[in-house]
């Protein structure tokens, strides 16, 4: 509960989570837990989560009486140790820059649609909530109503109501009854990473497989963490197919297709997205944060439709008050793609390797990497800064940066003529030649 806890206090609204409560002790919003981690620091003496409740809430006068509110004051509070984290068991992944009020964070569903025969499950397989800046961006559509409405019951549990991909306008499970489900996506975690600069998400889902033409949708995020998320999406089908990426922004949010149709973007936030024969599509839709409740809240698609293997990339990126818009392009390249993305008076490039091992060529660089992300400076004709994950060769200006192998990833800093390795096999320096 503390990891899932959003910058602005809230906490994501993942499957049935209605508001309800057995014993209403306070008048805080239904999606906000921090009381119960207040009560949570008292209890096991957690700094960390002391940290993150705030403050004494109404539920450790009521639960615990005034000396439990003074046992919350005198305590220590600290930020908790990880500010990612993988949460393997219940399938969920959150990547996070920090703990103050103003960071970025996201949560991806990786995890089972329910427990037992999934009744209060979503078909969320793959999805993702965030937030930039501190604001609450890409929410769950959340619940709604149980029986009010089949309609708007299969609605609110849907993929679509959810911030992942469609294929054909269908969910990745297949509703039953009001509390079940005929079909149900198994998701699987394929890689997670956890590193100081960056995190990394890899996960796929079946639920697709039921489809004439059989497909295996593939997730992955790299997180440049104080900067932004780079996700890309496969689809692996020998069929002709459409497809939509969903985006279900947070109430309150503003945001509107950019006038040459190429992102979605508003005073915090710019979304681009790069697939084949797509098109933004600006929709109506709702978000519900408890039970009977639903306002209007924008909803945009990324819509697109091809025979074979499908690929898109999506780069989300926060927007600071005052600073540039951001722009990415794609540039050609040969054996994966590579795309320029202008953001914060910086310049970087991202190359994802289709066949690693293959060494690719760029005007800054040469890597055989899967995935390698490197940023400029534009008084410098070299970068300052490089992550690499999956390979082993990183070429700039005639160097070899990696004297001896590389254990899966790197991060690299360059000072003057020096390239600074943090490795997951340890600590070096190499010397451009």
């Amino acid at each position: 509960m503390m990891h899932m806890t959003m910058p602005d206090g809230t906490t994501p609204l993942i499957g049935d989570d209605d508001g309800g409560r057995m014993l209403p002790l306070t008048h805080n919003a239904p999606d906000d837990f921090r009381g119960t981690l207040g009560v949570g620091s008292v209890l096991f003496d957690r700094a960390d989560q002391k940290q993150v409740a705030e403050r004494a809430s109404e539920e450790i006068f009521w639960l615990m009486g005034a000396a439990g509110v003074a046992a919350f004051d005198a305590h220590a509070s600290a930020e908790p140790v990880a500010a990612s984290k993988g949460l393997n068991d219940g399938g969920y992944f959150v990547m996070r820059d920090g703990w103050d009020a103003t960071d970025n964070m996201l949560v991806v569903d990786c995890g089972e649609v329910g427990s037992l025969a999934g009744g209060h499950g979503h078909a969320d397989a793959l999805s993702i909530e965030v937030a930039v800046h501190g604001k609450t961006l890409l929410v769950d559509s959340g619940t709604y109503t149980y029986h009010e409405s089949r309609d708007m019951r299969d609605h609110f549990r849907s993929s679509m109501a959810h911030n992942s991909l469609t294929i054909d306008g269908l969910s990745s499970s297949v509703p039953g009854n009001t509390f079940n489900w005929k079909t149900q996506a198994q998701s699987e975690l394929k890689t997670w990473i956890q590193e100081d600069r960056f995190d990394l998400f890899d996960g796929s889902h079946d639920g697709y497989q039921r489809l004439e033409h059989p497909a295996t949708h593939q997730r992955s995020i790299l997180f440049v963490k104080n900067d932004y998320w780079i996700v890309r999406d496969t689809v692996e089908t020998l069929g002709q197919h459409e497809y939509a990426l969903n985006f279900h922004f947070a109430n309150g949010v503003k945001t509107a297709i950019g006038d040459d149709g190429g992102f979605v973007g508003g005073d915090d936030h710019r979304i681009f997205t790069f697939g084949d024969n797509g098109e933004w599509q600006q929709k109506e839709s709702w978000i519900s944060n408890n039970h009977g409740n639903k306002i209007n809240a924008p909803f945009m698609r990324y819509v697109s439709h091809g025979a074979g293997t499908q690929e898109f990339f999506t780069i989300i990126l926060p927007v600071g008050a005052g600073a540039e818009p951001p722009i990415v392009t794609e540039m050609p390249t040969r054996g994966g793609r590579a795309f320029v993305i202008k953001y914060n008076g910086y310049t970087d490039l991202f190359v994802f390797n289709d066949e690693p091992g293959l060494m690719i060529e760029t005007e800054i660089f040469a890597t055989n990497f899967k995935y390698s992300w490197a940023r400029m400076s534009d008084a410098d004709a070299l970068p300052d800064e490089f992550i690499v994950i999956e390979g082993d060769k990183l070429r700039v200006d005639m160097t070899d940066i990696f004297d001896e192998p590389v254990d899966g990833y790197a991060a690299v800093r360059r000072l003057g003529g020096e390239f600074y390795i943090n490795a997951k096999n340890g600590r070096r320096k190499t010397q451009l030649k």
